[in-house]
């Protein structure tokens, strides 16, 4: 069996959230795995589509089957995804879960650094990096899909609405898939994986110094540089404790300003435009 429907992203906008919330409907099956990847990654593509069906085997007669991998809107960084998603389900319905895009480039820079995988401070990292703000241009992201999929295949929701009108939010969701729009998951009132809730998982020690000065170059506290001696692949650090410059705020505002206009075609008149356009 394969999926009918795919959660598209957008990475660090409440994507585990929605996977839950939608793994607890009784019409509804999800992946076990929550990020298969299988249309972004090239190791994971070669499997082919025998291998991606065995995702999907205990789905039975489940009416809406699906799987979220937040990099299937990571263009330009993973190039050709909506051309192979097309291939393999060509009918199925993409839900696209965006976030304000400065707060969504935090929250992607704070998990990398939790990661050990990003130590420039933030102003440097989100300039130099051109990931980050790719993957905050949504409008970009929803036209590659629209070259294979029509307009009535894709919804897409805010992470803000999903916050503050949760339950209206995800029965738009339900009634996009075609399951009873009805039902109310039992764990509605929770947010899954907030960057903020990440706790300590404690790998090899890095000397206090270095971890002072790398402190400082994040821009952290001393008191808070010191935790990084522990060198954590997750961490308890609030995403508060990271901000942009209000030059590189005010420049990343400009860059996504066009992309966020184009964006209100899509999620219509009342969108805001998080106050950038």
């Amino acid at each position: 069996m394969l999926p009918n429907f795919l959660i598209i992203g957008a990475a660090k906008s409440g994507t585990t959230s929605l996977y839950r919330y939608l793994r607890d409907h009784p019409d509804v099956f999800m992946a076990e795995s929550k990020e298969l990847k299988f249309f972004s990654s090239k190791s994971r593509w070669t499997l082919g589509p025998g291998w991606y069906a065995r995702q999907f085997e205990a789905a039975t007669d489940a009416v809406a089957v699906g799987e979220a991998s937040p990099s299937y809107t990571r263009y330009p960084q993973h190039q050709g995804v909506p051309e192979r998603v097309a291939q393999v389900i060509p009918d199925a319905r993409l839900v696209y879960l965006v976030r304000h895009p400065i707060e969504r480039m935090r929250s992607h820079y704070l998990h990398r650094v939790l990661q050990g995988k990003e130590q420039a401070p933030i102003d440097q990292a989100v300039v130099t990096d051109p990931s980050y703000l790719d993957t905050s241009r949504y409008a970009m992201q929803i036209e590659q899909y629209l070259e294979w999929f029509t307009r009535s295949q894709l919804l897409v929701i805010t992470a803000e609405g999903l916050r503050t009108d949760r339950l209206d939010t995800i029965r738009r969701v339900y009634e996009f898939l075609g399951v009873d729009a009805r039902w109310r998951p039992p764990e509605l009132n929770r947010e899954y994986n907030r960057t903020g809730e990440l706790r300590p998982q404690l790998v090899a020690p890095r000397p206090v110094v270095l971890a002072v000065r790398l402190g400082v170059r994040l821009g952290l506290p001393p008191r808070t540089a010191r935790r990084l001696s522990y060198r954590p692949a997750q961490s308890s650090l609030a995403p508060e404790r990271v901000a942009f410059s209000e030059a590189v705020r005010e420049r990343l505002e400009a860059s996504l300003q066009e992309d966020v206009a184009r964006l209100r075609g899509y999620l219509g008149p009342e969108f805001d435009g998080w106050g950038i356009a």
